[in-house]
Parts: structure tokens; sequence; C-alpha cells
């Protein structure tokens, strides 16, 4: 494949609807993609898309630079060999990614792997394991993964020996040096201190492993066969024995520690179990979470949302619930993480309550949001039977451009994790009766990156902005539009329209018909709740040719 100089080519193949989508962005630096454009691409347009597709990303050289398969579960990297001082690594993580991700140096030998998942891998969460760094490079990077929280860093030589590990201050990391799995022998092998393997027993309760070895560095990725009779016999007797004083220490001292002994003792036990471990885990998600500094938060908000919904998956039915887990966590955060988890479960779980319940969450989640950006005091309102309307209205208008252009974007990723609900955002000076159309409540306030609720195909919203000179439209139009809703009386609002097209038309105020339309449509059905039967006679009305 053949790329244009300082291009990159990117092609989406979506299994779904079988249509191949090529994109051009002009990303590359000296042929090499930007890392905060690369990863900023990866985790908007993927994730929030939802995209299941193979993904081929083109150097000048025709080098791949970033290949993905099935979305985002795995990406492999080829890029130069001064890869580590470059921000791949900061960019790549950043963007979130719940799988494995392995770096290639340019001769194609495996230089990073990195695991950000307890589900497909035995080694830790958050685990980053590095191959073949220079000795000047390794304490760089464990300082910049702690800073980043994760729990454990690996440095592992040319022959896949540890040359050195780090662990971030956690309630068990006093307990281990390092841990290794080796898939190719399904062997778990750790270079544990004699003193420590009575409390490390605890931790791999957690994750119900059934045989351990317990090896020195020299016998360290030794296959499972070759190790003595004796020493696996030293080993279980070990382990049973750090069970047991474990117990006695967790009964004595009440310690957290009894929670996941429980579990360990009885591995195949029922769910009650599982909800204690969820418990203990809880608190160790509070100390990563407190970790987090404010760039990795401001680069990747959705990464406490990603913890909660593992957590909440398939626990909670109610917004309630989501709550009082929020609570417990003790974490300073806005009522947005409700919705991102409750929306999260409504794609396994239908039902009407929690329809209701993530839709009451996306308005706290927008409501948050504004509070967060300005000093307005406004309300959101869910209109129309099928709760498939936000309405945002504000109590005064955002004269600060970056601040508007803020809010309408963090607004808008609300938006699409509901792909039904349509969004209005208005502004009034005064907020206490919005079943009444006046002065104060026909501006549509910034209209751009919004869904709407109007005819099909009428416009492109994602281009549409208010023209000011919709405000010159005569003022008994707003209070007959009233009336009209209020008697929900079709032909005189068809008539209406009519008139008022013309008047638009005579007064060469090109572009407002289209906004037109969509106001009387929204109007139509937020301040009368008119049903889908009228509304589908308004929109062949606004259809029809004389409105072209």
């Amino acid at each position: 494949m053949k790329v244009k100089e300082l291009y990159l080519e990117i092609a989406l193949y979506n299994p779904r609807n079988n249509q191949l989508f090529d994109f051009i962005l002009n990303s590359i630096n000296d042929g090499h993609l930007l890392p905060y454009r690369a990863s900023k691409f990866l985790r908007t347009y993927l994730l929030e898309n939802d995209v299941l597709s193979d993904i081929y990303l083109y150097t000048s050289q025709d080098n791949i630079l970033i290949s993905a398969l099935n979305g985002v579960r795995y990406l492999d990297i080829v890029a130069n060999d001064n890869l580590i001082e470059k921000s791949w690594i900061n960019e790549i993580i950043l963007t979130g990614l719940r799988g494995w991700t392995t770096f290639y140096d340019s001769s194609g030998v495996l230089q990073i792997f990195y695991v950000n998942t307890p589900k497909l891998s035995p080694l830790p969460t958050d685990s980053l394991v590095l191959f073949h760094l220079n000795n000047n490079k390794i304490s760089s990077v464990l300082s910049r993964m702690n800073r980043r929280g994760f729990d454990t860093t690996y440095l592992v030589d040319s022959n896949g020996h540890i040359a050195a590990s780090t662990s971030k201050v956690t309630p068990y990391s006093e307990h281990y040096d390092y841990i290794v799995n080796t898939t190719t022998t399904d062997t778990n092998v750790f270079n544990l201190d004699e003193n420590k393997i009575v409390s490390y027993c605890t931790i791999l309760s957690e994750s119900n492993w059934k045989l351990v070895y317990v090896c020195d560095t020299s016998t360290f990725l030794t296959d499972a066969n070759a190790l003595t009779v004796p020493l696996m016999i030293v080993t279980i007797f070990t382990l049973l024995l750090g069970v047991i004083l474990t117990l006695c220490l967790s009964y004595y001292m009440h310690r957290p520690l009894k929670k996941l002994v429980l579990k360990f003792a009885k591995s195949d036990t029922s769910d009650v179990n599982e909800y204690i471990i969820l418990d203990d885990t809880l608190n160790n998600l509070t100390k990563r979470l407190e970790t987090l500094d404010d760039r990795l938060c401001e680069n990747m908000p959705g990464i406490k949302n990603n913890f909660i919904i593992e957590l909440l998956s398939g626990r909670i039915s109610s917004l309630e619930e989501v709550k009082n887990y929020i609570q417990l966590l003790k974490l300073n955060l806005y009522e947005k993480h409700y919705a991102c988890a409750l929306i999260e479960i409504d794609k396994n779980v239908a039902g009407e309550s929690m329809q209701l319940s993530y839709q009451q969450a996306i308005r706290y989640a927008i409501r948050d949001e504004i509070d967060r950006c300005s000093n307005n005091t406004l309300s959101v309102y869910c209109a129309s039977s099928g709760n498939d309307m936000l309405v945002v209205l504000l109590s005064s208008p955002l004269d600060d451009n970056l601040l508007l252009s803020e809010l309408t974007n963090k607004i808008d990723q609300y938006a699409r994790f509901v792909l039904d609900t349509k969004i209005f955002v208005l502004y009034s000076d005064w907020v206490d009766d919005i079943f009444s159309i006046s002065e104060q409540y026909r501006t549509i306030y910034e209209m751009r990156s919004f869904r709407f609720f109007c005819p099909e195909g009428a416009f492109n919203t994602s281009t549409l902005l208010l023209d000011r000179k919709f405000m010159s439209v005569p003022q008994n139009f707003w209070s007959e539009l009233e009336s009209i809703c209020v008697s929900k009386n079709m032909d005189k609002l068809k008539e209406l329209h009519t008139q008022l097209e013309l008047y638009v038309i005579e007064q060469s105020l090109d572009g407002c018909i289209l906004i037109l339309h969509n106001y009387i449509a929204w109007a139509c059905a937020f301040f009368s709740n008119i049903n889908a039967s009228s509304i589908d006679i308004l929109s062949n009305h606004l259809a029809s040719p004389h409105t072209s």
C-alpha cells in the first residue's frame, strides 16, 4: 500500500455492515505518527464507536506502524530503535487499552510487553514487562511507570531473566519482590524471600492459583517437571504453613487480609465470597486511584469509569446502588460516572427500570459538568414519553467561546453513551417555567455537535450553527405557536409554518428555514408531548417541495 509522504492512512473494516472506511490524517512527523494524535484517534473513534475491525497504520516507507486486531484488543507497534526515548509509552498507555500491548523495535524483536487486565493474564493488574532496555533508561522508566499508578514494573534482560523490579506502595507491596508467569510451561514462578512467604499466600489466594513453585534466581523460568520432588514437597508444605499462620494472624488482629484468606481456603464456594473479595478490592482500588496524577485523569477520563464498571458489572440494579458503591470508594467522583456504569450494564441487562435509571444519570452528568464549567444555574429536562430527549436550559448565555467549546464537547461525550438520546442546549434569563414559549426560550444556543429531534435527514447537525438573524422573527409567531402547541391543532401548525417560511424568504434570512423546521418539531414534542404519528405528519409537511 502506497501512502503519500507526511500522511497516515488508516483502513477500517467493519464486518457488521461489510464496509471499508479509509481515513487520511496529517499526523506524521518525519515518518512517524505523533503519539498524542494516535492515542486520541484510537481512544475517541474506536472506543466510542465500538468499531470491530482490523486496523493498519502505515508510514511513508510502507512499514506497518500500528496494527490492531478486533478493535483495540491487540495493539502491535513497529517503530524505530529509540522507541523508549519518545513519548510512545506514555501516550499508548494513556489510551486505556484493555488487553495486551506489544512493542517491537525495527528488527522485529519484542521490546515491551504490556498487560492491562486481570481477566486475560495471571499477571497482577496494571503490570508492565519491559525487554531489552539500556541500563541508563531503566531508572527513568521505573519512575515514570510508578508515577502513572502501575502496581508493579518488571525489567527483563535479553535472556528472559529479571534485571530489576519495583512496586508502588500498596497494602501488599512489602510482601513480594516480583511475579513472573511463563505461558510456555504454564508455570507460576516466584522469587520470594522466605520471610515473606506467609504473607504472600494471601495474595495468591485472590487469583485461586492451585500450585506455586518457590525458587531462587538460578532456577528462574525452569520447567515445572525439572523441579525436584523435595523442592515441591517443601514448597507445598511452606504454602500450607503460610495459610495457617495467615489465618491465625487475621483472626487475632482483625486485619482485612482475613477476607482474602477465606477465598483461598474455599476456592469453589458461592457468590458470597466473591462479594467478600469485592469489598477488599475496593480498598485497593481506592489507593490506586488516589495515586493517579492530574495529567492521567485529564487525558484519560475513562480510567475511573472502567474500574467502576468492572467492579459493578452485573451486581447493581438501581442508581442508588451505584451511589452506595461510589461512596464506599471515598473518591471525589462526579455523578457522570454513575451514568457510565449504568449504561455499560444496560447493554447486558435489559429492563425498563434500568433504562430510566441511566437516563436520570445522564441528566445528573450534564448538570454537574456545566456546574464545573461556569456559575450557571441550570435545569435538565427529559421530554417526550419515551425519555429520548434531554433539554439543557442555561440561566444565561456563555459568552466565553473557550468555555462554551469545552462545555459542548463534554456534553456531546455523554450523549454518545445513549444512542437514542437527543440533546438541546438553550439559555434563558428565567428558568422557572419552561412550558411557555417566549423571547427567553426561543434562542437555541450553540447547537453544533449535538443530536436533535427533527425530521430525519433535514440537515447536517455537525455543521449547524445558529444564525443570529433568526432573532428577527415576528413576536406574534411565538405566542401563536404556543397556543397551537397547547391545542395540538396540526392544521394550524402547518399554516403557521408556511406563513413564517414566506417571511423568512422575503427577509432573505438564508439558512434559517432548516433551523425553523427543527425548532417547530421540537416545540411540538416538548411543549405538547405530541405522539409519534403526529410527528410523522409534521415531518412529511416539512419535507414537502415548497419547503426546499
